[in-house]
């Protein structure tokens, strides 16, 4: 992608959430190109890896699901994005500093993984 096509997108994204919420006065999108090592996605032995995290996020009460588990090799160890559901109540703050604390909890216990990407999202209510 080129830096223009990458300016492109980040500007749908925030023309949009600008659209959806009035309040919000402005918008930084972070774009980053995805690294030129990365070599494949692990499908064959991310389980034991994707247990790990699902019991040690276990440990917060606050994190009502952890899902969307994906480990890539990297030159240096392996890149982890997750998703982990909370109230929807909660302020992205608390959300942000417990996810915090889980990365953390993962890196000191397996010190392979270069990078951990959490994105925090609402669980959802069923009536």
């Amino acid at each position: 992608m080129t830096v223009k096509q990458a300016h492109d997108v980040s500007r749908q994204i925030e023309t949009k959430l600008k659209a959806a919420n009035s309040n919000i006065s402005e918008i930084t999108v972070h774009v980053e190109s995805g690294p030129d090592h990365v070599s494949k996605e692990l499908t064959e032995d991310d389980a034991e890896l994707r247990w790990f995290i699902e019991h040690v996020a276990k440990r917060f009460d606050e994190v009502k699901r952890v899902h969307g588990i994906r480990t890539r090799r990297v030159a240096m160890g392996r890149h982890v994005v997750l998703r982990c559901q909370f109230d929807p109540e909660m302020s992205m703050k608390e959300a942000y500093k417990i996810t915090t604390n889980l990365q953390n909890a993962i890196k000191s216990a397996c010190p392979g993984i270069d990078r951990i990407d959490i994105q925090e999202e609402p669980e959802p209510r069923y009536v």
